[in-house]
């Protein structure tokens, strides 16, 4: 992402704009329905790991679902979330 991305764009763009250039960005919705499947296929630790994190009081959360349990959801609550992505 760049500075002028940064600067320029909401919270829900920047989160848009990395999704779709392959960050680790997910949604709430996606997050839930990715622990209801979980509880489906009786993978109850993971369900439970990723309901343990999600609280509802984000729309956007930094996940790798390749690492499962060894990696936690952590909330993107504002564009400070991101900076770290931006490219120099």
């Amino acid at each position: 992402m760049k500075r002028k991305d940064f600067e320029t764009k909401t919270l829900t763009q920047l989160c848009e704009m990395l999704m779709e250039q392959g960050e680790t960005i997910t949604t709430y919705e996606t997050l839930k329905d990715f622990a209801k499947d979980q509880i489906d296929n009786d993978n109850l630790f993971l369900a439970e790991h990723i309901c343990g994190a999600i609280k509802g009081q984000a729309n956007y959360y930094f996940y790798d679902y390749c690492m499962g349990t060894l990696e936690t959801p952590s909330e993107i609550n504002d564009k400070s979330d991101l900076e770290h992505l931006i490219e120099d």
